[in-house]
């Protein structure tokens, strides 16, 4: 019999042996490696003492408690400074620009040449029953900044008897160099106007139309004082 077969024979016994008399936590195949190399087993951790490479005779609980040292270890070193994360947060940041000065209502009403009121089409009749007349009103931009309009109505017409600022007391945007009709006017008495009846504007509002000053306007309850301007009534008699 060759040493070859004689070793196989003699493993062969041994792991027959082992798996009756041994604890179950204990790898057979394991332990015959150990003596077969030399070594000696302890069954207290079941790991192999000499006769092998120095990884083989490290129990699992030491490698596992190794393992968890080395991610305790990389945790630490990923852990963001807190005094350096409130530095940064502090920080302003390098392309914030200042704020823009407060507006005012001065700063929101056109000077008299920016924008141009005109009575155009105004055409009157006075007969020997019936005296009528009907006119219009045009805005013109003449400045190089949107312009914002509103108009005050007072009606008498129709069997409508009211006066007030008109699409709810909204504003009509005018951008730069365009022109608008702003306001009709109509009259008449006699004949079949019976006692009279008639429509005109009185007044309009007139601002700036930029972000700042759509802030200033929508922020009060009223019309601007300051931004309204009487209208000259053609067909006033």
């Amino acid at each position: 019999m060759t040493v070859q077969r004689k070793r196989r024979w003699i493993y062969l016994i041994l792991v027959s042996v082992l798996l009756i008399t041994t604890p179950g936590c204990t790898n057979p195949v394991e332990f015959i490696d150990c003596l077969l190399d030399g070594g000696h087993w302890a069954w207290a951790g079941d790991y192999c003492i000499g006769g092998g490479p120095e990884d083989d005779q490290k129990p699992a609980e030491m490698n596992s408690m190794n393992s968890d040292a080395d991610a305790d270890a990389v945790a630490a070193e990923v852990q963001p400074d807190p005094e350096a994360e409130a530095g940064n947060a502090a920080a302003p940041p390098q392309d914030e620009q200042p704020l823009p000065a407060e507006v005012t209502i001065a700063s929101c009403l056109p000077q008299p040449d920016d924008y141009t009121i005109e009575i155009t089409d105004h055409t009157e009749h006075e007969g020997d029953v019936k005296h009528n007349c009907n006119a219009k009103m045009m805005l013109t931009n003449n400045s190089n900044r949107k312009l914002l309009c509103a108009s005050y109505r007072v009606h008498n017409y129709g069997g409508h008897n009211y006066e007030k600022w008109v699409n709810g007391g909204g504003y009509q945007s005018l951008e730069p160099g365009e022109t608008t009709e702003m306001a009709e006017f109509y009259r008449c008495t006699g004949g079949s106007c019976g006692e009279g009846e008639w429509y005109y504007f009185r007044e309009v509002s007139i601002l700036y139309g930029t972000p700042e000053c759509l802030q200033l306007i929508f922020s009060q309850e009223e019309k601007i004082p300051e931004s309204i301007i009487s209208i000259w009534n053609p067909c006033a008699w």
